[in-house]
């Protein structure tokens, strides 16, 4: 059950991290003609907002789901209903981000769809690494000036 009220919460963080406005970050780097940028804008708002709506409805299910079970006796079927429900808007989720990849690979030109995909895998570990120095970096600071 805790396992569970982590997911939900991770997936609560997710939108909020979506929703936070942004700086262009790696589309900055791929020289974006202003029609694209609109499109890419509009799609990402549109996603947003499809992604939020499934997370309410997964954190509704997921409510229901702890309810039932917070129960002395809980009912077999609700509670694999809910799971049902639950497994379900995930999969609906899924869908939702894989047809926002396919709108950006429509928008974006090849190479910039390539430079997109790069920086995208090196993603991850550019955040890790810059994460991991400013750390050291602060860890470092604090300590001499003690």
């Amino acid at each position: 059950m805790k396992k569970i009220k982590i997911a939900v919460m991770v997936l609560l963080l997710g939108t909020m991290a979506l929703a936070a406005p942004r700086d262009g970050g790696i589309f900055k780097e791929l020289n974006l003609t202003p029609e694209q940028t609109k499109q890419l804008e509009n799609n990402r708002k549109e996603s947003l907002k499809v992604m939020k709506d499934y997370q309410e409805k997964t954190r509704k299910e997921y409510e229901t789901l702890f309810g039932e079970l917070s129960k002395d006796n809980p009912n077999k079927s609700t509670v694999a209903l809910s799971k049902k429900n639950i497994l379900d808007l995930e999969s609906k989720r899924l869908d939702s981000m894989i047809d926002n990849a396919s709108g950006l690979k429509k928008v974006l030109t090849k190479e910039q769809f390539a430079t997109f995909q790069k920086k995208q895998k090196n993603r991850g570990k550019t955040d890790r690494t810059d994460k991991a120095e400013k750390k050291a970096h602060t860890h470092t600071k604090d300590t001499t000036a003690k």
